[in-house]
């Protein structure tokens, strides 16, 4: 394990090698630095105690990294747990190194923003062997756990989705609720208004939460034109999503929130915005005295202003598609006519032989020998009479009658 206690205080050897081998030390000098801090701590003293189950670790020190190892008990759950952690994290250095970063980033912003209501500690210090471990657990006074994971790393394979959703199902028979933070270079913007995103990275979305719902009660309560928004959105869905993108270069978060509309894509609510890591943990205090629930605060400043500029633009857009949609009725419902015009003139030149080829039919001796015929005669006599009246459908009375009469003036009349 890369951390244990050292009476009260969590030493992190990893996190103390990385910070020497950026400002480039040696790996002799390294391991003389570790064993002149901690060596009396470590062996004579037997200080270090697990943070699982509180047995005595060693220091154990090697050519590329510094962990603790149980003394002289069998393994504990935090270790098995810290072998799985490691096995799962990027092999890749660069990735490795963007991994260790942001750990440190991220429990230094958990430290600073802490006001007493939560603990942090390392995700394989969990006192019950995981199947998935995350990269640090927070506790709550009312029992409530959250995971933290950094994701550096985002495939849109199935292979890649059916670990994030084991992931996801560990988490939640474990009774956590998990929160991701995405490498910020997952972020994928399209016209600043659309935002893009895998099937895995949508599985990361921040849980439920009052900003997502006060968004979703706002747009729901809004007097727009409910059936042009289902024609612009191809859905009456309101959904409201947020994702949470870690800017390593600037301990920023990038807070994004929009309508989902398909697991690949949404629409932006607001553009992304900027947010200190700190501000993200600080406690939702609102929310605890409304609910009597802990959570982090999930939400932008100015999200009321922003809230107001999404409805008015929103509303253009929906008036200007109401607009070209009726353009585009009247030109097909123009195209129509002159197309039914069109047909119309020829077929109005032709009626007075078709009235003539009815009266034959009516009029021939054979008729008696046919009285199967009688119900088409009728019908022919109907389409023209429906044609004279005239109106969209009139070519179409005009071919029904003439099909009709053709056919049988072959008997009637031997045609």
């Amino acid at each position: 394990m890369e951390a244990a206690y050292l009476h009260r205080e969590i030493i992190n050897l990893q996190r103390e090698r990385n910070e020497l081998v950026r400002r480039e030390l040696s790996d002799e000098e390294i391991h003389r630095f570790f064993e002149e801090k901690y060596r009396i701590f470590s062996r004579e003293k037997g200080s270090f105690s697990c943070g699982c189950c509180n047995e005595r670790v060693v220091m154990v020190l090697f050519q590329d990294k510094a962990i603790f190892r149980h003394y002289n008990s069998e393994a504990c759950a935090g270790e098995a747990n810290y072998t799985k952690y490691k096995s799962g994290r990027e092999r890749s250095h660069e990735k490795a190194l963007k991994q260790a970063m942001a750990k440190v980033m991220i429990e230094d912003a958990l430290m600073e923003a802490d006001q007493g209501y939560y603990t942090v500690q390392e995700g394989y210090f969990y006192k019950k062997e995981l199947r998935f471990v995350p990269d640090f657990l927070v506790s709550f006074p009312n029992g409530e756990q959250w995971t933290i994971d950094y994701v550096v790393n985002l495939r849109g394979d199935g292979s890649f989705r059916k670990k994030i959703e084991q992931r996801l199902r560990s988490y939640k028979s474990n009774g956590f609720k998990s929160l991701f933070l995405i490498d910020l270079d997952w972020l994928a913007l399209n016209k600043e208004r659309n935002i893009s995103f895998n099937h895995s990275e949508i599985s990361l979305a921040v849980p439920i939460n009052d900003s997502n719902m006060a968004w979703e009660s706002f747009i729901s309560a809004q007097p727009l034109n409910w059936d042009n928004y289902r024609r612009y959105f191809q859905t009456m869905a309101v959904q409201v999503e947020s994702l949470l993108y870690l800017d390593l270069s600037r301990a920023t978060i990038q807070l994004t929130r929009f309508l989902q509309f398909h697991n690949k894509w949404g629409e932006l609510l607001f553009p992304p915005q900027d947010m200190k890591l700190t501000q993200l943990f600080l406690l939702n205090e609102p929310y605890l005295k409304a609910t009597g629930r802990f959570s982090f605060q999930f939400y932008a400043d100015e999200e009321e202003r922003f809230q107001q500029n999404y409805i008015d633009d929103l509303r253009s857009r929906l008036d200007k598609h109401e607009e070209e949609l009726q353009i585009k009725q009247q030109r097909e419902k123009q195209s129509n006519s002159s197309r039914r015009s069109s047909l119309t003139r020829p077929v109005q030149a032709h009626m007075d032989k078709l009235q003539e080829l009815l009266a034959r039919c009516l009029a021939s001796p054979k008729r008696p020998l046919y009285p199967s015929l009688e119900d088409n005669l009728k019908k022919a006599a109907q389409y023209i009479e429906q044609y004279e009246q005239g109106g969209e459908d009139s070519d179409q009375f005009y071919r029904s009658a003439y099909s009709i009469l053709t056919n049988i003036s072959h008997p009637l009349l031997g045609e």
